[in-house]
């Protein structure tokens, strides 16, 4: 059974529980009213318009990552949703599994695929009285020597780019898609994080036939006007602290 890998945090709402798992069926479900809605209704993301032709595994939405992964390595699923780290799982499950890392396939040809992506990232405490020596402990682990190393040895990409070229098979076909991974946070507009949930959460409940989506959509729009009145709140508070503070400094002088 031909199986393939594709990057993590494209489905965020259909795999927040883990990765998203699809067996492979001889019928298409194109025509499939749910498939057709979920769509309609999640389009400005694009990307659930994906669930046309697949017919989806069971205990998909409360399905552990775990699970997911495992159903993925013994060649139950067809997709897995992952991420680098998937590398050393998938091997230990089944050290014989071979699939691809892929990006997901482009709905709109006009326009760039990017997905959801991200990494972690050391933070060092600024009244931390070790602070100049973890400085230099994070400098040396960012040199290539160690980089390169901590790349062949443990199937990760590194954190220094000046290293990709020790990049082999699975790692170095995530590490090739890195170019299109962008993160909200790098966008000039990013959408409130409860409207996300709202979203993310309304396609679960679709799936499993527990809302429809004009009552996901509701659920949203209502979750989005409470997020937008509490913003404005919040600003007119903080303008109101600025115009005290001001005044405060306008009396000292």
């Amino acid at each position: 059974m031909g199986v393939f890998g594709v990057l993590s945090s494209v489905w965020r709402g259909l795999a927040r529980s883990g990765g998203l798992a699809a067996r492979d069926h001889h019928q298409r479900r194109a025509d499939d009213p749910v498939m057709e809605e979920v769509a309609l209704l999640h389009h400005r993301h694009d990307r659930a318009r994906l669930l046309a032709g697949l017919d989806l595994a069971q205990g998909l939405v409360t399905m552990i990552n775990k699970s997911a992964e495992q159903l993925f390595a013994n060649e139950k699923a067809v997709f897995a949703f992952n991420g680098s780290w998937c590398i050393n799982i998938y091997d230990s499950m089944n050290p014989d599994i071979k699939y691809k890392v892929a990006l997901p396939p482009k709905v709109n040809l006009q326009r760039p695929m990017y997905i959801w992506g991200g990494t972690t990232s050391f933070v060092i405490n600024a009244k931390s009285h070790l602070k100049e020596d973890a400085v230099r402990f994070v400098k040396w682990l960012s040199e290539e020597k160690q980089q390169r190393y901590l790349a062949k040895q443990t199937l990760n990409i590194p954190a220094n780019r000046n290293c990709a070229d020790v990049l082999s098979g699975h790692t170095a076909e995530f590490a090739a898609a890195m170019d299109n991974v962008v993160h909200p946070r790098l966008l000039p507009l990013e959408e409130y994080p409860l409207v996300t949930e709202a979203f993310d959460k309304g396609i679960q409940s679709i799936l499993i036939n527990e809302a429809t989506p004009e009552e996901v959509a509701r659920t949203v729009q209502e979750a989005k006007v409470r997020e937008m009145e509490k913003a404005a709140r919040f600003k007119a508070q903080k303008q109101k602290q600025e115009e005290r503070k001001q005044q405060q400094e306008d009396k000292q002088k």
